[in-house]
């Protein structure tokens, strides 16, 4: 095989592939407002929301509870699940989002897989968190090794 048209095979091939770190376009921290541009109590709306979320994809799908079925949205950066984007009951306005990634943080600089921060604001009750008591922001963390499992961010 001819070296060019060996590169050029090798070169497709590897443009197919996307790695599972591929980085984020941009920094993004999920905050006590928001998640980037998205915030809890703005429209629920996907086309939206994604054309707040250049670089990443929103992939809706279904959370079916017994009696009761709710679309939700999953922001990904490749194949790689960021967060989870739900909306209210009315599916009108978002409620909540819940962090999932390693790769987002906090404003803290804390996510999940990190150890939670000790400090004299954080307040535990089993395997949930806060830091004080009037924070949209609490943390789902494994009690025994005190790791973050996920953030959520939801309006009080």
């Amino acid at each position: 095989m001819r070296p060019a048209l060996f590169l050029l095979t090798l070169a497709l091939l590897l443009a197919g592939c996307h790695s599972p770190q591929e980085p984020l376009p941009y920094p993004l921290t999920l905050s006590e407002e928001g998640l980037g541009a998205i915030h809890p109590g703005e429209r629920y709306d996907p086309a939206l929301l994604q054309s707040k979320m250049p670089g990443f994809t929103l992939e809706k799908l279904s959370l079916i509870t017994p009696g009761k079925t709710q679309t939700l949205l999953a922001l990904k950066r490749g194949d790689h699940l960021l967060a989870h984007i739900f909306p209210d009951g009315s599916e009108k306005v978002i409620e909540r989002i819940t962090l999932h990634s390693d790769r987002i943080k906090d404003p803290r600089g804390q996510g999940v897989g990190d150890p939670i921060q000790e400090d004299g604001e954080l307040h535990c009750d089993e395997n949930r968190c806060t830091y004080g008591t009037e924070t949209p922001l609490s943390y789902r963390i494994d009690p025994k090794n005190r790791v973050i499992l996920e953030i959520t961010l939801q309006k009080l």
